[in-house]
């Protein structure tokens, strides 16, 4: 019960941070005067097209940012801007000498500006525009920094502590489940061309996993999946709340501290369903899929969204977690399967090292479990690849 209690709170103290410290009020930046439009234009973030969810491509993220009217999804992009700039550059020091200025920071001055994708090629040449029309325009002279980040919803999610050299946003994947990216990039006002689009090239920065479940070992059987969810078994397990972290020494670098873990025995991204049908027969096998069909689950519809993919906060495994399951030949039985300590990459990603090294989830990394059902045991498997691979890159069986 305390557990519970200090949960609550905790949810409490970060809904609390996230919507009354998170935006930091913009600042005016003087020498706008010649009304040069700041143009935009979204590099690519992938080749790969096998889910209409995440974003794999740059033709995906087009389309989500596309009005819906136009046929898109309707979300946006927003922009973060710090400008610095010297100003003072020859008045008088304390001595009566010409001094060299002092650097001034002006920052979020487009307060969060909002782009999407139009076509319209008309006022930028790559077709990303402000929202109705809303331009933001150059102060020239000094250097701008860019923070963007998909989707612009997260804006109320910006902690108070952010700027253009550390950009934090506090992310829970119990109310959140979006394909959060972000991107950076900087231009100096005094030597770049103004009329040439400000390239934002995206980087995902959560882990995705999928659940498949199948018969094996000459085991024709038929069956339905009926629920899924995830639950720590023992203190120190999985955690669902993050402050993802981007930039510091590194501009480009993204990392993640933990907020908060699950009590033991609570059940985590709990999804239910009528039934998704897995067989296997002489010639064929079915697997079932979790997290599929939100119109159809009676549960956990907001965990269906991205066609089988649950997105997680970039972590250390630690092997305290278990895929639980249902179905419907089963009935009330729960299956318990322990998902290893070992998943193939390490915090940045690679997938050379010892078993000790690769224990992470990684940002910008997908992983599949497949949990194969005997006769008499359950066997797991878990593929990996990065964002935008089509392919597994290589598999391990436990």
């Amino acid at each position: 019960m305390r557990r519970n209690v200090a949960y609550g709170m905790l949810l409490l103290v970060l809904e609390v941070l996230a919507f009354s410290s998170c935006r930091k009020d913009p600042q005016p930046v003087p020498g706008t005067e010649e009304r040069i439009p700041v143009l935009w234009d979204v590099t690519e973030v992938g080749e790969m097209k096998d889910t209409k969810a995440l974003v794999t491509d740059q033709d995906g993220l087009q389309d989500a940012c596309k009005p819906v009217a136009d046929g898109g999804q309707g979300k946006s992009i927003g922009v973060w801007a710090d400008y610095s700039i010297v100003e003072g550059a020859g008045d008088p020091d304390a001595s009566g000498a010409p001094s060299n200025g002092r650097l001034v920071t002006y920052e979020n001055v487009f307060d969060n500006a909002e782009i999407i994708y139009t076509g319209d090629t008309s006022e930028s040449p790559s077709g990303w525009n402000g929202v109705d029309g809303k331009g933001v325009y150059w102060a020239v002279g000094g250097d701008y920094k860019f923070r963007a980040y998909y989707p612009q919803t997260l804006a109320d999610y910006i902690m108070e502590s952010s700027d253009a050299d550390v950009f934090v946003i506090d992310y829970n994947t119990v109310k959140m489940q979006e394909d959060m990216m972000v991107a950076y990039a900087t231009v100096d006002t005094q030597t770049a061309d103004l009329s040439v689009p400000v390239e934002l090239e995206f980087h995902h920065t959560l882990s995705a996993v999928k659940f498949r479940f199948q018969f094996i070992d000459g085991y024709l059987e038929e069956d339905y999946l009926t629920s899924c969810w995830l639950e720590n078994k023992a203190e120190g397990g999985l955690t669902n709340i993050g402050m993802m972290v981007y930039g510091g020494s590194d501009s480009e670098q993204i990392s993640w501290s933990e907020s908060y873990q699950p009590p033991v025995g609570q059940k985590m991204y709990y999804w239910k369903h009528p039934g998704i049908y897995f067989n296997r027969t002489s010639g064929t096998n079915t697997a079932a899929v979790a997290y599929m069909d939100p119109s159809d689950c009676s549960e956990g519809a907001s965990f269906s969204r991205n066609d089988g993919w649950l997105l997680l906060i970039p972590q250390e495994s630690d092997g305290k977690v278990q895929i639980c399951f249902t179905t419907k030949t089963g009935g009330d039985v729960i299956y318990r399967v322990d998902i290893p300590k070992k998943t193939g990459t390490k915090a940045d990603g690679s997938t050379s090292g010892t078993d000790e090294d690769l224990v992470y989830f990684a940002p910008s990394h997908r992983y599949t479990y497949t949990v194969n059902i005997g006769k008499t045991n359950l066997e797991l498997k878990i593929s990996l690849s990065k964002w935008n691979q089509l392919d597994s890159s290589y598999s391990i069986t436990f």
